[in-house]
Formats: C-alpha cells, sequence, structure tokens
C-alpha cells in the first residue's frame, strides 16, 4: 500500500468525497490508514472508499452534515464502532460563498459560518474528546490563504476561514497537555470543483495566476503531502501552526 506512515491509524476525513478531501483519504489510506470518509453525498464519498478498497484498503462511508451536531456525534459514535479508535481528524468541509460588506446575503453569511466554522468546532470538540482518552491524536483543519490574506468580494468565505486559523490555535493550547496535537493547512487555488469556473474562463485564469509566484495553482495530491505530513509521527513537535500551501501568495 505504500511506506507506512500511518499504519494501524484510523483517520476521519469530512469532505472526503472531492477535491482536497479525496485526495487525503486516498493519500492516508496508501499510507496505511483506516479511513472514514464523511460527507453529505453519498454517491462521491462511495466512489473514494470503492477507490480504496481496491487498492487494498480499508475505507467506510459516513454520511452527515457537519454543521449538525446530532450528526457528527453519530459520525463519531460510527467511526468507534467500525475501527474503534480515532487517530487524526482532517475537518475539510466547506462551502463557499462571497460578497463584500455592502452586498453579502445574511442567509449565505449564517450558512458559511454554521458550515465552515461551527461544522470545525463541532467536529474537533467530539473527536478530541476520544484522542483525550487515549492521550494522542492529530486533528488538521484545511483553511484557507483567505484567511490570512484580504481580497475584494470575498468576505463571507474570508472571514469563515480566518476564523478556523484562530480557532486552531486556541484548540491547540487546549490539547497540548494530553499530547492531542492541533494544526492549520491554509491553501491557495487548487484545481478542484470550486475552481471549475474559473478555469472556463481564460481572462479569470490570468488573472488568478497573476497572483501567485510559483505561477500555477495547486494539485489537490499537493496539498495532501501537507496534511500527510502533520498527520505523521514526523511532526510530533508541531502544534498550533498555520501552513501556507499557496505557491507564495500570501507572501507579498
Amino acid at each position: 500500500m505504500g511506506s507506512g506512515r500511518l499504519d494501524g491509524e484510523v483517520a476521519i476525513v469530512t469532505g472526503g468525497g472531492t477535491g482536497i478531501g479525496r485526495a487525503v483519504s486516498l493519500r492516508f489510506a496508501k499510507e496505511g490508514a483506516r479511513v472514514a470518509v464523511v460527507g453529505r453525498t453519498q454517491k462521491t464519498g462511495e466512489s473514494t472508499v470503492r477507490e480504496i478498497a481496491g487498492s487494498g484498503g480499508d475505507a467506510t462511508f459516513i454520511q452527515a452534515d457537519v454543521s449538525d451536531v446530532d450528526q457528527v456525534r453519530r459520525m463519531v459514535k460510527k467511526t468507534l464502532a467500525r475501527f474503534g479508535r480515532i487517530d487524526i481528524l482532517v475537518n475539510n468541509s466547506a462551502i463557499y460563498a462571497g460578497g463584500t460588506i455592502l452586498s453579502a446575503k445574511e442567509d449565505d453569511w449564517a450558512q458559511v459560518m454554521r458550515v465552515n466554522v461551527d461544522g470545525v468546532f463541532f467536529c474537533s470538540k467530539y473527536v478530541a474528546q476520544e484522542m483525550v482518552r487515549s492521550r494522542r491524536g492529530s486533528i488538521i483543519n484545511i483553511s484557507s490563504f483567505l484567511g490570512v490574506k484580504a481580497l475584494p468580494n470575498e468576505l463571507p468565505y474570508a472571514v469563515s476561514k480566518g476564523a478556523v486559523i484562530q480557532l486552531t490555535r486556541a484548540m491547540s493550547l487546549d490539547l497540548a497537555p494530553y499530547n492531542v496535537r492541533a494544526n492549520c493547512v491554509c491553501p491557495g487555488t487548487v484545481r478542484t470543483r470550486m475552481y471549475e469556473s474559473v478555469l472556463k474562463d481564460p481572462s479569470m485564469v490570468k488573472r488568478n495566476l497573476q497572483g501567485i509566484p510559483l505561477g500555477r495553482v495547486a494539485e489537490p495530491e499537493e496539498i495532501a503531502s501537507v496534511v500527510l505530513h502533520l498527520a505523521s509521527d514526523e511532526s510530533t513537535y508541531v502544534t498550533g501552526a498555520t501552513i501556507m500551501v499557496d505557491g507564495g501568495r500570501s507572501a507579498g
């Protein structure tokens, strides 16, 4: 299956059916982890599970909306029933809404905060309770370069991702005494379904790439490599960190 950097570990990956979450799920399984692929859409989640199983890995799909605390509690119980433990949590589920302080819709704002912030809080809280009992664990929250660098017309999404960064820092202090680590990964523009509309417009692609020093968008697998490092024993002294994986976009 791979080098076995996660042999014997159990991971929950929210939003594991597509994009970064799918890449993380596949990479974790390749490295020996058993994976609970969590998402709202059964079709994409089960597709990821089938691909893992086809390569000899062990995975299960759990349908859950991370913005619903009762569903999150059930997700944790189902993972424990299936695998008996939880060692790694990747909070990747997110939705997007743009707008300015003048134009952003209240309903969009509320829903983005519910999924992108409350969802991370709910999942982290109930998974961390299990990790504290075993005195080990790694939580990786997927934020965005927009959490540290403001751009026009991105208000709801950017604020939600900034909140994820601060949530990660705060929880890292709470969990450190229990040998549970929490870190944040901030991708730049990644070739995922969320970016498809941009890829269809050459002028938008050109404008987007102008802000990236490396001159290209990231592939989901490149983000997964960083997440793997934080999940593994290679990063046992790393907690409370915010790691930019944005091609240099936030440097200037």
